[in-house]
């Protein structure tokens, strides 16, 4: 990438396509999947409007500022031509005789106007124009033009005015003067100017904006206030100074821009550039002018300048500082030195670089247009939105991998409108979605309010009941025990209960004892299984009840002390239905040799557990 021009740094692009729409000539290319915008050095012309449209300052010229002091530290005489801008350029330097000693600060032997090329340069122009024979001439002056036309007008390149620019004519005097033992430094607004040097090998040796002056300025902290007065040195120049100004050449080369008797039309900015060539081939019998061009705004507003300063203020330092100059300067001297140096041969010639891309297949131009939603017959085709003056100019930009179809605004319009669509029907479904969840939740909510008030009737209930009752969950630790089954266990478990109560989180094993923990266990791990047994406990006589609670990894035990009245008579009605529920089949069976014995047993079963329900109680004794 060394003799690139203009550089894209992938790292701080963010691929909005901005320097696409602004290059005039589309020299951008798209890489694979959209990334990695690169600028072709072969289509480029240098009129830095990709940088100037870049968001993020993505975009960056080729700096000289090495090459520059390699000059200067070689030790012989360098000399800096500073083109007329300057007044515009640095208005916070407030004698011009400071800026050429800040120059010298530098390390410049030698500091010359540029002002002086122009006037030799304009009196080229006169010549060439005043003498008319039928041909009508774009002049050359802006290098950038001059690449547009040798690159997308090639067949317009014979009517470049066949004149050097005001650098060259400088570049050229100041050689002279030196009998060829100096180098040169082009110091001025336009970045394509480096690319202009190398048409003329050993002339101009490097070129620097005002942009890489000022940051040179800043690196050595060279500041006015610290320098002493250091004039230009000769020749002079004198209306060369208005050159910055986009018609100020004209007024040095005393050539007419009235409407009714002029001979030039004076056109500047790529669109209008751009126009003007579409027609110069067609028009140029009816349109009968020559054409005085640049890609800017003039000079002054050059790609090398500073950003953010207004035209009109430049303009109206431009023309002060013309003022001021022409009227100090001695019009004999100047007159001798344009004699003086009128032999210097001026001209030059261009060649044809043909860079026009302008044919794609009709089926790939329909399929480019389908993909960005365009109807041939649409009267939104052709829009310009994009950059391009066409949709055929896009698509053809499109086949050529230099461009891609969603830079289309129209068609990403469209592409964002259904998008925007769809995520409305998406944010519907979601506020939807939302708010049935906080109904569901308000309804779990509520299910959980109505299923912890049952847990507190069912905990409450079974706290009354007069046998123990347990939960342990997989670990054998207490979730949960009645006051039943504390008492049951003991004074210990009782003084335990007051600190924790319902024993929650103790673990069974240290309650129990090993035959009654071992039956726990066995549940535990067999959520299937379930236990019935009587067991003997301090004295007591227990039947104990384990079986599993489901899913919840909980197992519940019953603790009944068949040595307590009431327990007694339930647990002996229970076990003679059982017996009776056992031995009915088989009462039944043998029913035909008992005839109606076995309905008489049954019948003394009944009575004895009537009898046994009927027995008061002690304490009603």
């Amino acid at each position: 990438m060394e003799n690139q021009l203009y550089t894209i740094d992938k790292h701080k692009c963010v691929t909005c396509y901005a320097c696409i729409r602004a290059c005039p000539v589309k020299a951008i290319e798209v890489g694979q999947n959209n990334e990695n915008l690169q600028i072709i050095k072969e289509r480029c012309i240098g009129c830095g409007l990709c940088e100037e449209a870049c968001p993020v300052d993505a975009i960056s010229y080729r700096k000289s500022i090495e090459e520059c002091f390699a000059l200067i530290n070689s030790g012989g005489l360098v000399a800096a031509l500073c083109e007329p801008s300057i007044s515009a350029e640095f208005p916070d330097i407030t004698d011009y005789r400071k800026f050429s000693q800040m120059l010298r600060a530098v390390g410049f032997t030698n500091v010359y106007e540029v002002s002086f090329g122009v006037d030799l340069v304009a009196k080229e122009y006169n010549s060439l124009l005043k003498e008319f024979r039928g041909k009508y001439f774009i002049t050359s002056l802006c290098p950038s033009m001059v690449s547009l036309v040798e690159k997308y007008y090639p067949e317009l390149v014979p009517n470049l005015a066949p004149i050097a620019t005001p650098m060259v004519a400088s570049a050229k005097v100041v050689k002279l003067i030196h009998s060829n033992k100096i180098k040169v430094v082009y110091i001025g607004p336009c970045v394509e100017s480096k690319n202009e040097a190398k048409r003329y090998p050993g002339l101009v040796d490097a070129v620097i904006t005002f942009r890489e002056l000022r940051e040179i300025f800043d690196d050595l902290n060279i500041k006015e206030t610290t320098l002493e007065y250091s004039d230009f040195d000769a020749p002079f120049g004198a209306e060369g100074e208005l050159y910055p100004i986009r018609t100020g050449f004209l007024e040095a080369a005393n050539i007419s821009q009235e409407l009714l008797t002029g001979e030039i039309t004076t056109v500047s900015e790529s669109t209008n550039l751009i126009s003007m060539l579409d027609s110069f081939e067609r028009n140029i019998d009816n349109i009968k002018s020559h054409f005085n061009c640049f890609m800017c705004h003039g000079c002054l507003m050059g790609p090398g300048t500073t950003k953010g300063r207004n035209y009109q203020m430049r303009r109206s330092d431009v023309i002060k500082f013309a003022r001021k100059r022409i009227q100090s300067l001695n019009r004999d001297e100047w007159h001798e030195n344009l004699r003086k140096f009128k032999y210097i041969s001026l001209k030059t010639s261009f060649s044809e670089d043909n860079q026009r891309i302008d044919y794609i297949p009709d089926n790939i131009a329909e399929d480019i247009y389908r993909e960005i939603n365009k109807d041939l017959k649409s009267p939104n085709l052709d829009c310009k939105a994009c950059g391009f003056n066409s949709c055929k100019e896009m698509a053809i930009a499109c086949y050529c991998g230099l461009s891609t179809p969603d830079i289309c605004l129209l068609s990403n319009k469209k592409t964002i409108a259904k998008q925007r669509h769809m995520l409305k029907q998406e944010a519907e479904k979601y506020t939807k979605t939302r708010e049935a969840l906080i109904e569901s939740e308000a309804q779990a909510n509520q299910a959980r309010i109505v299923a912890q008030e049952a847990q507190d009737s069912l905990y409450a209930t079974i706290r009354k009941l007069p046998f123990g009752v347990v939960f342990v969950d997989k670990a054998l630790k207490i979730t949960y025990s009645n006051e039943s089954f504390v008492e049951l266990l003991g004074e210990d478990a009782m003084e335990i209960n007051e600190v924790v109560p319902g024993l929650i989180g103790a673990q069974v094993k240290s309650l129990l004892p090993k035959d009654i923990y071992n039956q726990f266990h066995l549940v535990t791990h067999n959520p299937n299984e379930s236990v019935n047994k009587d067991f003997k406990y301090k004295e007591r006589l227990l039947n104990v009840q384990i079986f599993s609670m489901g899913k919840g990894n909980l197992v519940g035990g019953i603790f009944r002390d068949l040595m307590m009245p009431e327990i007694q008579k339930e647990e002996i009605i229970r076990r003679i239905t059982e017996v009776i529920d056992k031995n009915l089949s088989i009462v039944q069976k043998i029913g035909f040799l008992l005839g109606e014995g076995a309905a008489e047993s049954e019948r003394m079963l009944n009575s004895i557990i009537k009898t046994f329900k009927q027995t008061p109680k002690e304490e009603d004794l």
